[in-house]
């Protein structure tokens, strides 16, 4: 877990992050990132773009659901473990000596 985007975390980033928020710092590095503002730049041909676009074909799509899934599997499968581990365990049917009630 990120310590660092949790309010209550002892490494919180929030009241350093958040100095600037107001002087637009953000917004201007994000403007002059975009590419339709600069129009001189080669063409985004990024698989992603094209995913979005729905215009990619299948051997991409294949490569790119197959780097995801590798990338975002093991946190998916970390995170469930967490969950079954912190759950109260279910409620049963039976009685103290195990048979059914």
């Amino acid at each position: 877990m990120c310590h660092a985007a949790l309010h209550a975390g002892d490494y919180y980033w929030g009241a350093m992050l958040g100095r600037r928020a107001d002087e637009g710092l953000a917004r201007e590095l994000l403007a002059a990132l975009r590419r339709d503002a600069h129009p001189e730049m080669e063409r985004d041909t990024r698989q992603v773009v094209a995913w979005a676009a729905g215009e990619i074909d299948d051997e991409p799509a294949r490569s790119t659901t197959a780097a995801m899934h590798a990338h975002s599997f093991p946190a998916a499968v970390g995170v469930a473990a967490e969950l079954l581990e912190s759950a109260p365990p279910p409620e049963t049917d039976r009685n103290q000596e195990g048979e059914r009630a």
